[in-house]
């Protein structure tokens, strides 16, 4: 599972969203969402968030900012082997 943590001012989260995008694109099925922060009560959070765009994959941080569309790709292809 992919997580995307995401604010409405966060001017890399748009470039977040694309990628997210791509990677359900070229891999029909992948569990990847994207959670808008400004949506989430702060109770809900996560522990250790402390910016945006951060990406969990397996249940932990892989990236703070974007992954070049390649590390995204390849991260998840060995995360689902």
């Amino acid at each position: 599972m992919l997580e995307v943590y995401v604010t409405a001012g966060c001017l890399g989260c748009v470039r977040a969203r694309e990628l997210v995008a791509h990677l359900r694109r070229t891999r029909p099925g992948a569990a990847a969402e994207t959670i808008d922060l400004d949506w989430l009560p702060p109770e809900a959070r996560p522990a250790g968030l402390v910016g945006t765009p951060t990406y969990r994959l397996g249940g932990r941080v892989r990236w703070l900012g974007n992954p070049s569309t390649e590390e995204l790709l390849a991260a998840w292809d060995e995360e689902v082997g």
